[in-house]
Formats: C-alpha cells, sequence, structure tokens
C-alpha cells in the first residue's frame, strides 16, 4: 500500500516537473518571439546552418548549439553566432563564421569574423548588439539523420515491446477467466450431481421408512 501511494506520488511530481518545463519553454518561445529576438534555453540557444560559408567545418543542414556569454570571452579561432547585418544578405539572420580578429574599438569590444568557404571575406565587425552567443557543439547532418532514424527505430521497438506485452497479458488474463469459468461450472456440476444424489438418497430412505411402517400394521 505504501509503496502505491510512493508511486503515485513520484508519478505527480514528474508530471508537473514535465508541465512546468513545458510550461517555461512556451513562455520562452512566445517573449522571444514578441521581441524578436533567438529562443535561449538555459542560455543556450539552437540553430540549423543555412549556408555553406563555413564549408568544410560545417555543411548546410548540421546542428548547432550555442552558449550565451558575454562577447569580452570570445577569441580569435571561435565560431561566433550574431545577426547579419543589412550589407551580408542576411540581416537579422543568425550567421555562424570563425573569429579572425577582435579589439577594442573606443572602449567597445568588436569581433571580426570570417566563413571558411574558399573566397570568403571578413564580415563587417560585430558588437555586442548583435552578438548572440558561441558555438560550443555542432553534429553533422548525417549524424542527426542517423540519430532521428536510430531514435524512431527505439521507439517503434518499444511500442512494439509494450504493445506485445499488453496482447501477452490480456490473452493470459482472458485464458486465466476462460479457467475460472470452467472451474466454476465444473464445481457447479458437481455440487448439483452431489445435491441430486442427495435427495435421490432422501427420497428412497423415506419410500423404505414408509413402507416399513405399512408392514408393521
Amino acid at each position: 500500500m505504501q509503496n502505491k501511494i510512493a508511486g503515485k506520488i513520484v508519478n505527480w511530481i514528474l508530471t508537473i516537473v514535465i508541465l512546468l518545463l513545458a510550461a517555461f519553454v512556451v513562455v520562452n518561445v512566445i517573449i522571444a518571439k514578441i521581441n524578436k529576438k533567438p529562443v535561449y534555453l538555459f542560455g543556450y540557444m539552437f540553430m540549423i546552418v543555412a549556408t555553406d560559408s563555413m564549408t568544410p567545418e560545417l555543411q548546410v543542414g548540421d546542428f548547432i548549439i550555442a552558449q550565451y556569454v558575454p562577447i569580452e570571452t570570445v577569441h580569435v579561432g571561435d565560431n561566433a553566432i550574431f545577426l547579419g547585418s543589412e550589407w551580408s544578405g542576411m540581416e537579422g539572420k543568425p550567421i555562424v563564421h570563425r573569429v579572425i580578429k577582435t579589439e577594442w574599438v573606443n572602449g567597445v569590444y568588436t569581433i571580426t569574423t570570417q566563413g571558411l568557404k574558399a573566397g570568403a571575406i571578413p564580415d563587417t565587425p560585430t558588437t555586442a548588439t548583435r552578438f548572440l552567443g558561441k558555438q560550443v557543439w555542432h553534429c553533422a547532418f548525417d549524424s542527426i539523420k542517423h540519430i532521428i532514424f536510430g531514435g524512431i527505430v527505439v521507439v517503434l521497438s518499444i511500442l512494439i515491446f509494450v504493445i506485445s506485452k499488453f496482447i501477452l497479458r490480456t490473452l493470459k488474463k482472458e485464458r486465466e477467466r476462460a479457467k475460472a469459468i470452467a472451474i466454476g461450472l465444473e464445481k457447479a456440476r458437481i455440487e448439483n450431481e452431489i445435491r441430486a444424489q442427495v435427495r435421490a438418497e432422501r427420497q428412497e430412505a423415506l419410500k423404505k421408512e414408509k413402507e416399513q411402517k405399512d408392514n408393521d400394521k
């Protein structure tokens, strides 16, 4: 009994936590969309590479996780994510490029970035107003496909296992129910036979008793 109560409490707590996390994500997305800003979850943002400007390191469709950090902590060699300028052809859209230069200009920290693709030219220097974060992890598009495929296979396997367990459990319950019904019917048949036999014996005894009385007269 106590284990069942504890299990219900744990389930309720997990449900509440999941609902709160879902609400947190939804609120963050709504606020970001209203303010026309990227969506950050616990200080991290997620994006898909949209162009081939970072080939061969990053391909179109690769998945990136960026962490929001102070721009002053970004150094040469880091991959920075920033909003494209009006001269970049991707104004207001997230871009990921390699940092090739950092400097202080009139007390403002700026970073200069450049794509890795052959023939790329340096971007317009970026300040904190357009800076979104620093790349901390990326996953190739092919790997994502494998992860998704693997995830689908795992989910389907789990579903098949759960459904199979449910079907087997249902069949087992039905067999036990049928067996219980059969046992009950057999028990009822035996009891009816015993009652009939007892009734017949009693009638036979009454008949003999009557005959005995008639003979005594």
